[in-house]
């Protein structure tokens, strides 16, 4: 009889600890460590340099967003290639060749507007 009652009450506090630690964890914050731009590569005026800044026009009416660049920012061509390029790199081979209607990709810290990489894609839809 005790045995069944240890048994229970081990039972209980294992429920009541699962419920708690299911009911904290839900409660947790969601953090947003990035948001993105998808934009057309005439939207964007590319960085000249390491540590420079990139240019964002959603609209032609609009006003722009400023955003950082530095040497932490990647550079990659297409979402396949797990390849990082250089900006200097980046600028040499995609610069030239981007069509107004090739897709730029520009994800950045919303709460440092830091550029964390920039991606070009294929045409914008």
């Amino acid at each position: 009889m005790r045995s069944k009652a240890l048994h229970t009450l081990l039972s209980m506090i294992m429920t009541a600890t699962i419920i708690l630690v299911w009911s904290h964890a839900t409660q947790a914050e969601m953090i947003i460590a990035e948001h993105a731009y998808e934009l057309r590569a005439k939207q964007v005026a590319l960085p000249t340099y390491d540590n420079a800044q990139v240019t964002i026009r959603t609209c032609p009416e609009c006003d722009a967003h400023v955003l950082r660049v530095n040497g932490a920012t990647r550079y990659f061509i297409g979402f396949a290639n797990r390849t990082a390029l250089s900006r200097r790199a980046f600028m040499e081979t995609v610069a030239p060749t981007l069509d107004k209607g090739d897709a730029l990709y520009v994800f950045y810290r919303p709460d440092t507007s830091i550029v964390t990489r920039i991606v070009a894609g294929s045409k914008a839809k």
